[in-house]
């Protein structure tokens, strides 16, 4: 029994868990867990001009500014370079109590502007060792609980400060793929809105276009480029189910972090619960069915129950998902599935040291 060979799984990010969203695409619950969705608003950055971006940035900062959000996320790192144009940047960004800027703890801070100590910062980093994201880190130092505690007060908790790292309960995906839509489109039922930092530039009444999406908002700010070979700052995603393995980057990091301020705003993620039960309750479960395969006569049966076995956990495992429970299906099933190989291997072996066993037991008789 394989659902995929196990040198594939082993050697790539997998979890069953991941089919979880291609449900979800379906499935109209996805409006009532993240109803705060509406009230983060991308800001794509990708056709500002590269030889003037930071003058530009500073002019989209002053306008948005004007309709008053509720916070601010510049998800941009900045190379370290000093110039009028940052100089002007760096006081437009000072001037304003509800921006928080990006800072990843894993860069060395040399090799990015020196932002002054006066700024919020979020840490953009995400956890390591996973491929695809499907974990933000915990604590009250993310770019996504600042902005959160920025849009709700100073005051605001979660549980997820207690965590190293929380599981994300994406939304605003669009068949697994982008997430989000154009402000003028309307159609924000899976993903969240964005407008074009350009548009915005450019356009001669933007109170009048753009006043229902600013107002209120807490505005994530960040590079969501489009282009085949356009990967700065994205990454492969659960979310992305045309791929369970050899995932390419594919959402942008704003994407993501407004993903986590929505698990946030909305009080909903996802609860690991003790690994150690779950841990003990499979592997004797595996044994079982280990101990099955080397006893029972008809093989055929036995590796109907290891399908069986495998898609009723993975059914579990997206149904508790509904419920906010995350149990990472994958790692287990493949040592399930590695154990299964083993035993079909060893077999034979085994069969030929029976049979000399014996042998020597009938001769011990006579």
């Amino acid at each position: 029994m394989q659902f995929l060979s196990v040198q594939h799984i082993v050697s790539s990010d997998f979890t069953y868990n991941d089919l979880f969203y291609r449900v979800q695409n379906k499935n109209e619950k996805d409006e009532v867990r993240h109803k705060h969705k509406e009230e983060i608003l991308l800001v794509n950055t990708a056709n500002l001009e590269q030889n003037n971006f930071r003058a530009e940035l500073t002019d989209v900062l002053r306008k948005v500014e004007k309709f008053k959000p509720k916070a601010v996320g510049v998800d941009i790192m900045f190379s370290n370079r000093t110039d009028s144009a940052t100089r002007v940047l760096l006081q437009e960004l000072k001037a304003h109590k509800n921006i928080v800027c990006a800072f990843r703890s894993s860069v060395n801070s040399s090799e990015t502007l020196q932002l002054p100590s006066t700024l919020k910062r979020g840490d953009v980093d995400f956890p390591t060792e996973q491929h695809s994201v499907r974990f933000y880190k915990g604590g009250d130092q993310t770019f996504a609980f600042q902005l959160f505690k920025m849009a709700r007060g100073e005051n605001a908790r979660s549980e997820v400060v207690e965590e190293d790292k929380f599981p994300l309960a994406y939304s605003g995906i669009h068949d697994g793929v982008v997430g989000f839509d154009a402000v003028e489109s309307n159609v924000y039922a899976k993903n969240y809105k964005v407008i074009d930092a350009r548009s915005l530039l450019l356009e001669a009444d933007p109170f009048a276009h753009y006043a229902d999406a600013l107002k209120g908002s807490v505005l994530i700010i960040g590079h969501m480029g489009t282009g085949p070979y356009d990967i700065e700052d994205k990454h492969a995603v659960p979310t992305d189910t045309n791929r369970l393995v050899n995932r390419v980057p594919i959402m942008p990091g704003a994407a993501i972090h407004a993903n986590a301020l929505s698990n946030l705003l909305d009080d909903h993620i996802f609860h690991e619960p003790n690994s150690l039960m779950v841990e003990i309750v499979l592997n004797l479960l595996m044994l079982l069915m280990v101990m099955l395969i080397l006893n029972h006569p008809l093989k055929i049966l036995v590796f109907g129950g290891l399908v069986v076995f495998s898609m009723i956990w993975i059914w579990l495992a997206m149904y508790l998902m509904e419920f906010n429970i995350y149990i990472q299906v994958g790692v287990t099933l493949v040592e399930l599935m590695i154990l299964e190989e083993f035993v079909e291997t060893a077999e034979p072996f085994v069969d030929r040291i029976s049979e000399r066993i014996q042998k020597k037991r009938n001769v011990v008789k006579k």
